[in-house]
């Protein structure tokens, strides 16, 4: 696939430094502050929607390193409610998700990545926002909307990784989180035990 050089650059930056000790790798090179955070977004948003390519690019264990990365205090998870980046963009990158879910994590859900995505999404290491997703109403919304429809999808990871997400968004909208949550289980498109339980410990406010 031929990619723009610099959305090239920053998918090499996040999925193929040296596997051993990256996470401090990505520190002391400050791989966090690399690219100015509206690029980061953009840059995460256009991988987000277009996804599968990296399964032929990379090695399982670094798409594996590489979407840790996303998710720690240096990635560009921490951006959702930086208000740096203009909230249109921020409100797509969110958007973005349910491609990665559909096209990538339904495919291939790397280990426990899929499962632990939205814990991820729920970390807040800096830059320090004003903005919280308590404040954030529209932001909550997009990501609730994306929740709906990965729940909806036909894997059993997916379903798993929604309903972990939306028991850890009960916490700013627990009407919200509890009506979809209820709606899946007036049908849900896998009845095993283990999602059942799940579905009733997101409910019970058991994720935090």
């Amino acid at each position: 696939m031929c990619l723009p050089s610099s959305f090239e650059s920053w998918i090499y930056s996040v999925f193929q430094p040296p596997v051993e000790d990256a996470y401090w790798a990505w520190y002391m090179a400050g791989r966090g502050l690399e690219y100015p955070y509206v690029d980061t977004v953009n840059y995460a948003t256009q991988f987000f929607q277009d996804p599968a390519f990296v399964l032929e690019e990379f090695t399982t264990a670094e798409l594996i390193q590489g979407f840790e990365y996303m998710g720690s205090e240096l990635g560009c998870l921490r951006l959702k409610l930086e208000t740096a980046v203009p909230t249109e963009n921020r409100l797509h990158f969110v958007d973005s998700m349910e491609s990665l879910f559909e096209k990538l994590f339904r495919v291939e859900p790397l280990g426990s990545t899929c499962l632990y995505w939205w814990s991820g999404m729920m970390s807040f290491g800096p830059p320090r926002s004003e903005n919280t997703m308590a404040k954030d109403v529209e932001l909550r919304a997009h990501i609730f909307r994306v929740l709906d429809k990965t729940l909806r999808m036909d894997s059993i990871e997916c379903v798993r990784s929604s309903l972990l997400g939306l028991g850890l968004m009960r916490r700013y909208e627990q009407e919200t989180a509890t009506a979809i949550i209820r709606s899946y289980l007036n049908a849900p498109s896998f009845t095993e035990s283990s999602i059942i339980t799940l579905a009733h410990q997101a409910l019970d406010g058991q994720f935090v």
